[in-house]
């Protein structure tokens, strides 16, 4: 009887430490250095691989830390982030290897490991990282791993289950949800080209504009007219000879195009050039 209590005993034991293992595994960890970490698949990209945007916090919270520039495939001077899904594939940050991919976050204030940035103690930066990562690593029951490697010995890991990690459009659409206020480098140009001018040197613009413009362009025949604000242009076929489009507006010179508004709501911007007192237009399609 005493035999076969402990025999019983030791089993109970014995499933006991295997339950507490299993826990341990599927506990998710989390470091004391890395806070909001959120993962992003842009769903805009086809085929086998999806690029994922990593968004987190580093807080510098016994020292400082340093990142410094970032060589893919781990140059012994680099560092940066990596990351490992299900303990199968590592991945390296995609930043310095293709900015483009991080282009759209140009306009939020988040910033990147590989771009050399420092954390001051009891300070906190927020970053982004991008991975290219094959689409079947993305299991709704597997787990990420973010890794952290600065000078100094600074290693600092995070990790998140897959399933918390949301689907975006398109990369554009989370840095805009990011930073609503936020401009490309694109739209940062737009705005440069309408800036207002003024004084002696809007006059001489002006004056040189004033009167009428032709351009041909596959088969058709255009003239723009230029008078105090008002703008028509009016459109022929080669051959024709009466014209096929009237458009009418104003107009304003801008520091670097002609801003036309037609009466119809649309947008012409007219690029022009205005050196030795000579003013140049170009017509662009």
């Amino acid at each position: 009887m005493v035999k076969k209590f402990v025999a019983l005993l030791l089993c109970l034991l014995t499933l006991f430490s295997f339950c507490g293992c299993t826990e341990k595994e599927s506990k998710i960890f989390e470091s004391a250095d890395i806070e909001n970490l959120s993962l992003f698949v842009n769903n805009s990209y086809k085929g086998e691989k999806f690029m994922v945007y990593c968004l987190y916090t580093v807080k510098a919270t016994k020292r400082d830390v340093e990142f410094f520039y970032y060589t893919q495939n781990g140059s012994s001077i680099g560092s940066g982030a990596s990351l490992s899904i299900n303990s199968r594939n590592e991945y390296e940050d995609l930043y310095t290897a293709n900015p483009v991919a991080n282009k759209p976050f140009e306009i939020t204030k988040l910033t990147n490991t590989a771009l050399g940035q420092t954390v001051k103690k009891g300070s906190s930066v927020d970053f982004v990282s991008v991975f290219l990562v094959n689409k079947d690593d993305l299991t709704v029951d597997g787990k990420a791993v973010l890794t952290l490697v600065a000078k100094d010995g600074y290693f600092e890991q995070q990790e998140i289950a897959i399933s918390k990690i949301n689907y975006i459009e398109s990369a554009e659409v989370l840095a805009r949800k990011i930073s609503p206020d936020g401009k490309t480098e694109e739209e940062l140009l737009k705005e440069q080209e309408i800036e207002k001018i003024d004084g002696e040197l809007l006059t001489l613009i002006e004056k040189a504009l004033e009167g009428s413009w032709e351009y041909e362009y596959d088969g058709i025949k255009s003239e723009m007219t230029f008078s105090k604000g008002s703008f028509k242009e009016t459109k022929t076929k080669k051959d024709a000879k009466k014209p096929f489009e009237t458009l009418k507006g104003t107009y304003s010179v801008r520091k670097k195009v002609i801003l036309v508004t037609l009466n119809n709501g649309e947008e012409k911007r007219i690029p022009y050039t205005y050196q030795n007192e000579k003013l140049t237009i170009s017509f662009e399609f």
